[in-house]
């Protein structure tokens, strides 16, 4: 039972592919390509129908244009391309048509081209912006040829200021694209320190940064157009301010001094300590050791100090005799 649902699910699967199958070993071609210029730079290039083109087959035409073989898928039957014909009198741009099969892009067709001349020359020159960019027509009486044109603005020139120990930054707008915003692209660098870069647009400007007087400044800058425009910018121009002067030594010989000056006085102020240790820190006798001997030795203090006392030295006297006298004879003598 099984097998027989598998069965019929294949067949079922085949019939599925031949209807949807353009039946057909290879798709036959588009037909009738023509082109038409829609001004010197744009061309449609259109084509009909392929014939004899299976029933029940859904096809999309692959269109593969221009000289760098940009291919792309479209299911109608004409295209606009914009095409450049860089030299006078060449034969213009190659367009290659083919038919392929939506439901399998193994089926194509083979393929039919067709290459643009130039129309009929009429001498002037003619420019134009497209998405592309901006393209210019050259036509003269040897023929016509159209082109990209090398775009370039004017050198954006910057000036630097200094104002209170910063530097001050300014330009003047290029009197060019009026119509379109302009983005002004700033990069500074200073001594070996990396570059940093800056965009600013015209209602911008960039805020003075400090400036250090023993740098030099190198500033490189150029302007361009903003994304609602056609791409164009300036070359860089350089510009520098200030000079790279050596750096100053006497930190650094301050640092390398001080720590000398400060071990130097750690070595004496180690030394004279160790010098006079005696005078600044004295040893201090045991208290203990001080009375035992006071109590050991009392008596014999005692003795060395009353000998230590004044004993004063007798005197010698010379013997007097004395003689009683009567006092009747006292009295004889002064009558």
């Amino acid at each position: 039972m099984t097998s027989t649902r598998g069965f019929y699910a294949f067949l079922t699967f085949a019939a599925v592919i031949l209807v949807f199958s353009c039946e057909a070993d290879r798709l036959p071609p588009p037909t009738g390509l023509t082109y038409k210029w829609l001004d010197p730079f744009t061309v449609n290039v259109s084509w009909l129908e392929p014939t004899g083109l299976p029933d029940n087959c859904e096809i999309e035409y692959e269109v593969q244009s221009g000289k760098d073989n940009f291919k792309t898928r479209t299911i109608w039957k004409n295209i606009t391309r914009t095409c450049m014909a860089e030299e006078v009198g060449s034969a213009g741009c190659k367009y290659t048509v083919l038919t392929v099969s939506k439901l399998n892009d193994e089926e194509k067709s083979t393929s039919v081209s067709i290459t643009t001349n130039t129309p009929v020359p009429r001498g002037y020159l003619k420019g134009d912006i497209y998405k592309e960019g901006i393209c210019m027509f050259v036509n003269t009486e040897a023929g016509w040829s159209t082109f990209k044109p090398f775009c370039e603005l004017p050198s954006l020139n910057i000036s630097v200021t200094e104002e209170e120990g910063k530097l001050k930054l300014s330009w003047t707008r290029p009197e060019v694209a009026v119509a379109c915003i302009l983005i002004y692209e700033v990069c500074h660098r200073r001594c070996s320190q990396p570059e940093v870069c800056s965009n600013y647009t015209e209602q911008e400007k960039p805020l003075p940064f400090a400036y250090d007087k023993r740098c030099q400044y190198e500033f490189r800058s150029r302007v361009r157009t903003s994304n609602y425009c056609t791409e164009i910018q300036s070359n860089f121009t350089v510009v520098t301010y200030g000079t790279n002067k050596p750096p100053d030594g006497t930190l650094t010989a301050v640092a390398i001094v001080i720590p000398i000056i400060l071990s130097i006085c750690v070595i004496l102020s180690c030394y004279c300590f160790r010098r006079h240790s005696a005078i600044i820190c004295p040893v201090i006798p045991d208290p203990s050791a001080i009375f035992k001997e006071m109590m050991m030795n009392g008596n014999k203090e005692l003795k060395t100090t009353r000998e230590g006392l004044y004993t004063p030295v007798p005197e010698s006297i010379e013997s007097c005799k004395i003689t009683l006298v009567p006092e009747n004879n006292v009295l004889q003598q002064n009558s």
